[in-house]
């Protein structure tokens, strides 16, 4: 067999292993394993009803060709519409543009705006995609700590302090994946005021803005002067539980989003159809389904976090938002030797998964400090006895560190899809790369 030679710039490219694990749960599932799926960040929830019926009906009604890069006209009004109402800034149809999912807006963004040496700030522990994609553009990536004390808030002064003439992107999450903080509409109005008149662009990631427990959205968007240098990142997959539908959008000045729909272009043509006629639905129709998740997740969170902090060693902050959780393990002491090679220890653990194991995943860039992250999205029964059953020997197993070869003390942080019976014997643990 020939040498697979590969472009160096693939050496750049980092990765979201929660599918990868995903795939391996699934095989699992086949064997007749029963496996607790806390992989990948999606609820657990169906689509609305009425927003399934929209796409069944446009299939039924030839919605199955080619549409324009950008997205459908009625869908790019209609998100238009959406996001005007809801950031109180005037929108029109040439500012959006839509895509399959959120991950082609962070990607197509800093494809269309980094050079080589232009500096990225991004909220660290965050989205592993925010640095892989930066530094697959050549720039420079630049974590903005998110501190437990500060309930994972920025801390505007340190954020400041790493703008330099270099920054070319800002990026912000609120509500945050993995910590479920929020950034207050104070935080917001004092990072505005930080980066001042400077040419720096701010890529928003609002896709949690409906899943928010204790306080309100708001989006830098809405800042006076800020709304031509905001790219709004936002979409269906958590709202609407339209994950597999693949549909999300950017909205940015018209000259930015017309060059990002040439890179849609150049990429995947266009985003399907069909799927746009649903999500047509999904913000002209009822939205009580979305009320109802939202208060089902605030009645989980409550229930789990509380969990949580009875186990001994654990301490957790009450999320704001998003459906995650955070804790800090430090007080265990069964951190230690947690490295950057432990990745592949858990990799190697996963096809030892048995009855009643969990899927969770090894993530590359989540964090830097001693805390796990929890996604809140399983059923409540198992959610309820979680914590409970955390104790004794599932506890130590869960916390036995690896071998002393694989590293110094690092943060390991697995973000899971949905919470069950978490702390069970053999779980998987997994060690992220520092950034």
């Amino acid at each position: 067999m020939l040498e697979l030679r590969l472009a160096s710039r693939m050496s750049r490219l980092g990765t979201e292993t929660a599918f990868e694990v995903l795939n391996r749960a699934r095989a699992l599932e086949k064997q007749g394993k029963e496996i607790i799926h806390l992989e990948i960040g999606e609820p657990d929830f169906d689509t609305p009803a009425n927003v399934v019926e929209a796409g069944v009906d446009a299939l039924r009604k030839g919605w199955t060709h080619y549409g324009p890069s950008a997205g459908l006209p009625e869908l790019r009004q209609t998100i238009a519409d959406y996001v005007g109402r809801t950031r109180k800034v005037p929108v029109s149809s040439d500012e959006v543009v839509v895509v399959p999912g959120g991950k082609p807006i962070i990607f197509f963004v800093i494809l269309a705006l980094i050079e080589s040496g232009d500096e990225v700030l991004y909220p660290n522990p965050g989205f592993p995609i925010y640095e892989s994609m930066v530094n697959y553009s050549v720039g420079k990536g630049i974590p903005i700590p998110l501190r437990e004390e500060r309930d994972f808030s920025v801390d505007v002064k340190e954020l400041a302090s790493l703008i330099t003439d270099h920054t070319r992107l800002i990026i912000l999450n609120s509500p945050h994946n993995p910590t479920g903080g929020i950034l207050t509409k104070k935080d917001i109005l004092d990072i505005a005021e930080a980066i001042g008149d400077r040419n720096i662009f701010v890529l928003s990631d609002e896709i949690y803005s409906r899943l928010i427990y204790d306080g309100e959205h708001f989006s830098i968007m809405s800042v006076p002067g800020f709304k031509e240098r905001t790219i709004l990142l936002d979409g269906f997959s958590k709202t609407y539980a339209m994950t597999g539908w693949r549909l999300g959008y950017g909205v940015m000045r018209a000259d930015l989003a017309s060059q990002i729909a040439k890179l849609v272009t150049n990429s995947n043509s266009c985003t399907a159809s069909f799927t746009q006629m649903a999500g047509i639905e999904a913000l002209r129709g009822d939205q009580s389904s979305v009320d109802k998740m939202s208060n089902e997740f605030r009645r989980r969170r409550d229930t789990f976090v509380a969990g949580l902090n009875k186990i001994k060693g654990f301490s957790c902050r009450m999320p704001k938002g998003a459906f995650y959780a955070f804790p800090n393990i430090t007080r265990t002491g069964r951190y230690r030797g947690l490295g950057r090679n432990c990745f592949w220890s858990v990799w190697r653990r996963l096809s030892t998964l048995q009855c009643r194991q969990l899927a969770r995943k090894p993530e590359p860039s989540l964090g830097a400090d001693r805390r796990l992250g929890w996604k809140k999205s399983q059923v409540e029964t198992r959610l309820a006895e979680s914590p409970s059953r955390s104790n004794g020997e599932s506890t130590r197993s869960f916390l036995r560190p690896p071998p002393a070869r694989l590293g110094k003390p690092r943060l390991y942080k697995s973000s899971l899809s949905s919470v069950a019976s978490l702390l069970l014997p053999r779980l998987t643990i997994s060690a992220p790369r520092l950034v």
